[in-house]
């Protein structure tokens, strides 16, 4: 089960591979993220916001409510995290998820200085053509469209991992 924060959640949702991931992996969504991807992005008019919006009421993604406990308050306010971002390490510190999904190099430095576990979106991507739920071709489309939002490095080792993988 993955906690997936708001970049990341726009950024499947953009490249068309939203849907594929949440078929792959159990993908929760924690209330600030569905506040910030539908419902600012509705007032933005942004179709992804709509999209998104469709993919939790099928089901296809679960909305989660993430407590707000004592101790993880505390390392959120010391680390500055904020919207999104804090939400999901709510879930995570509550047992709600297994891993992160984000891409932002920032909030995944302090994940990995904290020990917890994450995946970025062109990893969920790949991850779905090992699981075979999408063939080579599909996988290499996906990630071009995803690349325009990703950093060079993210993008070109989900290429080198899908083109070597065979």
């Amino acid at each position: 089960m993955f906690g997936i924060d708001s970049d990341a959640l726009i950024k499947l949702t953009k490249s068309g591979a939203k849907e594929i991931v949440a078929a792959t992996v159990e993908t929760v969504v924690p209330s600030v993220v569905e506040r910030e991807t539908v419902a600012e992005g509705r007032e933005g008019k942004f179709p992804d916001a709509f999209e998104i919006e469709r993919n939790l009421r099928k089901g296809l993604l679960k909305r989660v409510k993430a407590p707000k406990l004592r101790e993880t308050e505390t390392i959120i306010e010391k680390l500055g995290l904020k919207g999104g971002e804090a939400d999901v390490f709510r879930l995570y510190r509550a047992g709600k998820c297994r891993a992160i999904v984000s891409d932002d190099q920032k909030f995944l430095d302090l994940l990995t200085a904290l020990n917890v576990p994450f995946v970025t979106p062109s990893a969920l991507i790949v991850y779905a053509w090992r699981k075979g739920k999408i063939d080579k071709r599909v996988c290499l489309q996906l990630l071009e469209k995803l690349r325009p939002m990703v950093s060079e490095e993210e993008y070109h080792l989900a290429v080198i991992e899908i083109k070597g993988g065979d």
